[in-house]
C-alpha cells in the first residue's frame, strides 16, 4: 500500500474555489486567492496566501495554519503514517443501492449471517464479472467495512449455500415488493455450461448456432420498473415455445399472479395463446409474418394503414387495430407498418437472395433458400435443375415493412400496446449484461448446486446494475459513456485510511458529482457514510 510521510495537520479535502497551485522543487503548492485589487502599475492582481501542499496520492490537501485561519476550521489530530488508499466510490454507490431498495434487508432476513457475504459477491460479480476467485483481491483494495476477506474456498461454500428453498423464498418477497400494475416481459436464453452433475445441462443449439451443453435461462422483467422480477432455469433441449408454460406453472408457485406479459413473436403458438387467456390478467405478443392468419390481414388492411389518418406519431410508424376471435377468444390483432422497416428488409433479403444464388451455382442448396426457389428432382431425389421462383419472391417481397402483435388489452390504442411492445426489449439488454458483463456466457463450474447458486449471485448482480442504468441512461447517452465508464469514474473516489481511524475521501471531481446527483446523493453523503462503515451494524441486522 502507498505510504506518505506524516503531515503537520491530517488532510483536508481541496477547496473548490478561489485557490491556486504552484510546483516548486517537485513539491506542489496551493495558494489561497485573496481580493483582487491592482497594483502600482495598474495592473490587476490579488494577494496570494499559501494554505498547505497538495496529496498527490489522495488529492487531498495537507494544510498550514494558514488555511485553518482563512477557512476558520479547526484542525484535525495530527495523523500518523498513512495506512492505506481504498477505492471506494463504486462500492459506496452499490451498497446504498442494495439499502435502499430493501434488497439487502431481505437478504440478511433469507439467509441469515451469511448474507452478508453473498451481497458482497453480488457487488464484486456487478463490478468485476463472475471470476469469483478474484474476489478476495478486490476486498483488499476496496474499502468495504468487513473484517474477513473471501477467499475462493470460502466462495465455494457460499455458492452452495444458496438452496432452492432459500432462492424461492427469495423470489416471494422480491415479487411482493416489485410486482405492480405493470406488464412483465418474458424471454429466454441459453447459457452453455461444462457441469456433468447438473441435470438441466443437455446439448442443443444456443443463440449463437453453436451445438455445446447448456442449460436455458428463462426471465421476468418488470416493463414499468425495468428491473429483473424472476428467474428460472430448464433443460437445455427445450425450445423456446415448451419454456412458457412451465415458466409460468412455476412462477405462481412463488406469488406471480393475475399478471399481464408481453413476449416476442417466438413463443407464439396456439396452446401457448389459449394458456395466457385462462392464466393472465391480459398478454401481448408479436405474431410471425408467416401465419396464414398474418398473410391474411396483411393482404386485407396492408394499403389501408399506410394512410395519413393511421399514423401513430411515433417514429413514423403507421398502425390499426383489428378485432378477431380466431383463438377461441377475443382479441385485437395490431398490424403496423414502417417505411424505415420496409427498407431495411428488403435491402437484407434481396442481400441474401443474392448468396443463395452463389450458393446454388456451387450445387449447394441453403434450406432458408427452398421457398423461393423452384427445385426440380428426379426418382432418386437427385436435384436436375433449380429455378428463381419469382412469384413466391414477389409475394414476399409485398409483406416486408409489416408486423403484428396480438394483444387482448383492450384498454390500450395501438401506439400504446407498440410503446409497451417495443419496451420488451430491456430484457434482451439484460441479456446482454448477464452473458457479455457478467461473463456469464460459458459457466465452469461442475456442481449443480454452485451452478444454481452463482445464477442466483448473477440474478441479484443484473439487479443492480440495470438500476444504475436506468438510473444514468440519459447521461451515458448524453456523455456517450458505457455503463462501466460510469462504475470506473465512481471508482476514482478513493479513501485514505489512517492508523488512528481517520478517513477521509478525495475530493469529487465534476463528473463524479454529476454521477452521483442522479442517484440523489452529494460529498457529503459519501463524508458521512465514512463515519459509519467500519461501526457494528454497517451490515443492516
Amino acid at each position: 500500500m502507498t505510504k506518505l510521510s506524516q503531515p503537520s495537520y491530517a488532510s483536508v479535502p481541496m477547496p473548490e474555489k478561489n485557490v491556486s497551485h504552484k510546483v516548486i522543487k517537485g513539491n506542489e503548492y496551493v495558494y489561497h486567492i485573496g481580493q483582487g485589487y491592482r497594483n502600482s502599475k495598474d495592473q490587476p492582481t490579488s494577494h496570494q496566501t499559501t494554505i498547505g501542499k497538495y496529496e498527490k496520492e489522495t488529492g487531498m490537501l495537507i494544510p498550514n495554519d494558514n488555511y485553518f485561519r482563512i477557512y476558520g476550521r479547526k484542525p484535525q489530530p495530527r495523523a500518523t503514517a498513512l495506512e492505506s488508499i481504498k477505492n471506494y466510490g463504486s462500492y459506496y454507490l452499490l451498497k446504498t443501492i442494495a439499502r435502499e431498495h430493501q434488497l439487502e434487508t431481505l437478504l440478511y432476513r433469507i439467509f441469515g449471517d451469511e448474507a452478508e457475504s453473498i451481497l458482497m459477491l453480488a457487488i464484486y460479480m456487478t463490478l468485476e464479472g463472475n471470476v469469483l476467485s478474484n474476489c478476495e483481491d478486490w476486498m483488499e483494495e476496496t474499502l468495504t467495512g468487513s473484517d474477513f476477506l473471501l477467499s475462493s474456498q470460502e466462495c465455494s461454500r457460499i455458492l452452495n449455500v444458496i438452496d432452492e428453498a432459500r432462492r424461492n423464498e427469495f423470489f416471494r418477497t422480491w415479487v411482493h415488493i416489485r410486482q405492480q400494475e405493470e406488464y412483465l416481459a418474458y424471454d429466454v436464453t441459453s447459457i452453455s455450461s461444462y457441469s456433468k452433475l447438473n441435470e438441466d445441462v443437455e446439448f442443443g443449439y444456443n443463440r449463437d448456432k453453436e451445438k455445446l451443453p447448456q442449460i436455458n435461462l428463462g426471465m421476468y422483467y418488470g416493463e414499468t420498473s425495468k428491473l429483473p422480477v424472476y428467474y428460472r432455469t430448464y433443460y437445455g433441449s427445450i425450445p423456446d415455445k415448451a419454456h412458457l408454460i412451465a415458466m409460468m406453472e412455476g412462477s405462481e408457485k412463488i406469488g406471480v399472479k393475475n399478471a399481464r406479459f408481453v413476449m416476442d413473436r417466438g413463443f407464439f403458438s396456439k396452446g401457448n395463446l389459449i394458456y395466457l387467456n385462462n392464466h393472465t390478467s391480459g398478454f401481448i405478443v408479436g405474431m410471425p409474418n408467416g401465419l396464414l392468419l398474418s398473410q391474411e390481414i396483411i393482404l386485407a388492411y396492408g394499403e389501408k394503414i399506410k394512410s395519413a389518418r393511421y399514423d401513430l406519431g411515433t417514429d413514423e410508424v403507421s398502425g390499426m387495430a383489428i378485432e378477431r376471435n380466431d383463438y377461441g377468444f377475443r382479441c385485437n390483432i395490431h398490424l403496423m407498418y414502417s417505411d424505415e422497416k420496409m427498407a431495411d428488409e428488403k435491402h437484407h433479403f434481396k442481400a441474401e437472395l443474392r448468396k443463395w444464388q452463389a450458393s446454388i451455382i456451387k450445387g449447394l442448396i441453403p434450406k432458408e433458400a427452398e421457398p423461393f426457389f423452384r427445385i426440380t428432382k428426379d426418382k432418386n431425389d437427385v436435384v436436375r435443375s433449380v429455378e428463381a421462383d419469382y412469384e413466391a419472391i414477389d409475394a414476399y417481397m409485398k409483406g416486408i415493412g409489416y408486423f403484428l402483435v396480438l394483444s387482448t388489452d383492450f384498454r390500450k390504442n395501438t401506439a400504446e400496446i407498440l410503446e409497451i411492445y417495443r419496451m420488451k426489449d430491456v430484457i434482451e439488454k439484460s441479456f446482454d449484461n448477464i452473458k457479455n458483463h457478467l461473463d456469464m456466457k460459458r459457466l465452469r463450474i461442475h456442481s449443480a448446486q454452485a451452478e444454481e447458486g452463482k445464477m442466483f449471485l448473477a440474478f441479484l448482480a443484473l439487479i443492480l446494475r440495470t438500476h444504475v442504468f436506468n438510473t444514468t441512461k440519459d447521461y451515458i447517452r448524453k456523455k456517450r459513456l458505457s455503463l462501466d465508464r460510469i462504475f470506473f469514474e465512481l471508482r476514482k473516489i478513493k479513501v485514505a485510511v489512517y492508523p488512528s481511524g481517520v478517513m477521509m475521501h478525495n475530493p469529487l471531481t465534476k463528473k463524479q458529482k454529476d454521477i452521483l446527483a442522479y442517484f440523489n446523493k452529494k460529498e457529503d453523503d459519501i463524508s458521512e457514510s465514512l463515519k459509519h462503515i467500519l461501526k457494528p451494524g454497517n451490515f443492516l441486522k
